[in-house]
């Protein structure tokens, strides 16, 4: 009937929030991701590859984190003196563990970007559940990433009260991602309308 309303396209984006370069498992360098992004018109990206926790994409740990931080300060810098105004934001996708963040609040008060994501989850619902509204509740953390960690036809969601840690969002101002890999698409969209209701933010 016609009556679909304008929909979000790629020029409307300024930027990105979660990206990996090959700091970590990324494919391009962050000289080639400031070069390409520019080139598409946006404003900033985000470098915000794996802590050390998933050792299987090559994590930074603190000390490699902390020169990647100096590494793109340069970059900045060397843009800028080119009348450049993009920029890379730092950051980094934090590992929620079963009891604390990866890196302590020291580290991520450092960076301009903290996406939590919870990689290796438990079996049960609770545990889950819990780890995600505590790394919500962490002043440091913008977004939580992939909230379920589905692959779409390979893996299942794993167990978690999506209500309860949106309406934790909610509380402490954390944004949700909606992770457009194809194989995530996650949050789910049937919880947006949820999410939206109580206020919490989506970070494409």
């Amino acid at each position: 009937t016609g009556q679909l309303p304008k929909l979000i396209e790629w020029t409307d984006l300024k930027g990105a929030l979660h990206n990996h370069s090959t700091w970590s498992d990324g494919h391009n360098t962050l000289e080639e991701i400031a070069d390409h992004m520019e080139e598409l018109g946006l404003q900033y990206w985000a470098v915000t590859d794996h802590s050390r926790a998933s050792f299987q994409a090559k994590g930074l740990d603190p000390q490699h984190l902390r020169e990647q931080i100096k590494t793109i300060a340069a970059l900045n810098k060397k843009l800028a003196g080119e009348g450049r105004a993009f920029r890379l934001l730092t950051g980094s996708e934090v590992d929620v563990l079963k009891d604390k963040l990866d890196f302590d609040d020291e580290l991520l008060a450092e960076l301009d970007v903290v996406v939590a994501s919870l990689h290796v989850p438990a079996n049960n619902e609770a545990d889950n559940t819990k780890r995600l509204m505590r790394a919500a509740e962490n002043k440091y953390v913008h977004m939580l990433g992939h909230l379920t960690g589905r692959l779409l036809l390979e893996r299942e969601a794993y167990p978690v009260n999506q209500e309860a840690v949106i309406d934790a969002c909610a509380e402490t101002d954390t944004w949700i991602e909606l992770n457009c890999n194809p194989w995530r698409m996650d949050l789910d969209w049937r919880k947006w309308f949820y999410a939206r209701s109580k206020g919490v933010k989506c970070v494409i």
